[in-house]
């Protein structure tokens, strides 16, 4: 049995569970891509930096989840599923600069001291276009792996009534 036809068999929670560990290991990369462009060593970052930075991908994934992006079928991707991943990493980008800010500020209200931020905001963009792309990417290319190419055929739909339009739609399907 090929590796396809195991994956295409396996429960959806499984494959759920697969989709989330990809997006999470994605997001791990964005952000050490987001480090590495703000200059940041490893080296000098603290405990409390290094919870930060673990919570990132986190809460990233957990957002993801109850926006339901895990619910589609990646084998079925389509420029709509697209969007929703790109406002999920909108909403869990920004989400997570707000808890940084939330936690900075904390950290300020109880030590007196100011946390340094260690992200540049070059940092985060560059970050946030490595998961899009990393995310987006590994749908796309599973897509591309998954799909039965060779049962697809072109179609011209002459006319562009209700009835075309409802016709279309069932093809896509």
């Amino acid at each position: 049995m090929s590796l396809r036809s195991k994956l295409i068999k396996t429960t959806r929670l499984k494959k759920m569970v697969l989709v989330l560990c990809v997006d999470f290991f994605s997001l791990c990369i964005a952000t050490l891509v987001a480090l590495y462009f703000s200059n940041v060593e490893i080296s000098s970052i603290n405990h409390f930096d290094l919870f930060r930075l673990l919570a990132l991908p986190t809460i990233s994934v957990i957002v993801f989840w109850f926006i339901g992006i895990y619910k589609s079928v990646v084998r079925y991707i389509n420029l709509y599923a697209i969007l929703i991943l790109v406002r999920g990493i909108l909403l869990a980008f920004f989400l997570n600069l707000a808890i940084k800010q939330i936690s900075v500020n904390f950290y300020k209200y109880l030590s007196g001291y100011t946390l340094p931020s260690f992200i540049s905001l070059d940092g985060w963009v560059v970050g946030f276009m490595v998961a899009l792309i990393l995310i987006i990417g590994s749908r796309i290319i599973a897509n591309h792996f998954l799909s039965d190419r060779k049962s697809e055929k072109r179609v011209v739909i002459y006319g562009a009534g209700s009835a075309g339009i409802q016709l279309a739609s069932a093809l896509r399907v």
